[in-house]
Parts: C-alpha cells; sequence; structure tokens
C-alpha cells in the first residue's frame, strides 16, 4: 500500500490489516477500532497510558454526585442523644420528677432500656422508658431524688435496627 494513512490498532498498536488504502477505509481486524482513523506519526489512543486519569475523572465524578445527591442529615446513621432534661452534666436545684432523652433520630421503646442510678447503684427510676411527644423522645419517670450524683445509663434500638448506648451524670444540688 502506497498511502501514508493506516489503521492503528488500539489493543497492540501496530498496524492493522484494512480495506483499501484511504483513511476511510475500514478495519478487518477484531481487536482494533474497527476504522482507520490515525496517521502513522499518531500512535493511535493508548488506552493504558490514560487509563489512571481516567479511573481518577470517574471517581472524582461519582464522589461529587454521591455527596450533592445524598441529603444533609444522618439519615443512615445511628440514634445518638442530642439533648437530655435534666442536662448532661449539669447540677439541678431540685429533684426532677422523670428524665427526658431526644435522640438524633427514631427509637424503637420496646428495645430500649434507660437507668438511673445513685451513687450507691441502687436503680431510682421506675423501669421501662415512654415514648414522649414524638418517636424521638423517651422519659422515665423517678423517685424523688435527694441531693446527691446520679449515674444515667441509656441502650436504644433506633427504627433502622440500629442500637447505640451512652452514659451521663447529673447532679441534685442540696
Amino acid at each position: 500500500m502506497p498511502s501514508a494513512w493506516r489503521c492503528w490498532c488500539r489493543a497492540t498498536g501496530r498496524p492493522a490489516p484494512t480495506w483499501g488504502s484511504s483513511p476511510s477505509s475500514t478495519c478487518i481486524s477484531t481487536t482494533c477500532c474497527r476504522t482507520a482513523w490515525a496517521h502513522p506519526s499518531r500512535a493511535g489512543f493508548d488506552v493504558m497510558k490514560h487509563l489512571p486519569l481516567v479511573l481518577a475523572r470517574l471517581m472524582f465524578a461519582v464522589s461529587v454526585a454521591a455527596t450533592v445527591g445524598l441529603p444533609d442529615h444522618p439519615a443512615w446513621a445511628h440514634a445518638f442523644l442530642d439533648r437530655a432534661s435534666p442536662p448532661v452534666g449539669s447540677q439541678v436545684a431540685a429533684s426532677p420528677p422523670s428524665l427526658s432523652l431526644r435522640y438524633s433520630e427514631p427509637v424503637e421503646p420496646l428495645f430500649s432500656t434507660v437507668q438511673v442510678t445513685n451513687d450507691k447503684g441502687e436503680r431510682v427510676d421506675d423501669g421501662k422508658p415512654v415514648p414522649k411527644d414524638d418517636d424521638r423522645v423517651l422519659e422515665v419517670k423517678l423517685k424523688p431524688l435527694p441531693p446527691g450524683a446520679y449515674h444515667v445509663e441509656w441502650h436504644v434500638t433506633s427504627v433502622d435496627t440500629h442500637k447505640t448506648e451512652g452514659h451521663f451524670t447529673f447532679t441534685v444540688q442540696p
């Protein structure tokens, strides 16, 4: 073939056999790009040379799409304690009638426990927590509390069946 145009096989990087001798010739190689598109001065597109760049761009595009598409609240997270009444680490002037715990997502009261104990390790709550106001709040009634430090330990199961636990203290002042 006297022509300067050849089909360059993308798989091997070598000239591939073609039907004809013009730039529009069709390649007959099964491992080629199937069209005569490159001049001998351009040996074709080297896939392996550019693969890391292509993969990096693809990973970046997927991560941007995932970040933009996700909600800005922890939809798949665990139920963590948002706030408590009496507050975590607080000193209250009088004995509170109940302890209220608000979580970051809905919880299942049947599979959740809250225990309030005094300095001696004796329970001062009345037992099972009950939902209050909405499905993110649990409340447990307390016995009259004399002055001292009280330890709260909680174990909850969120509605998506994830389990979390935690503890904190509060103090009733004399």
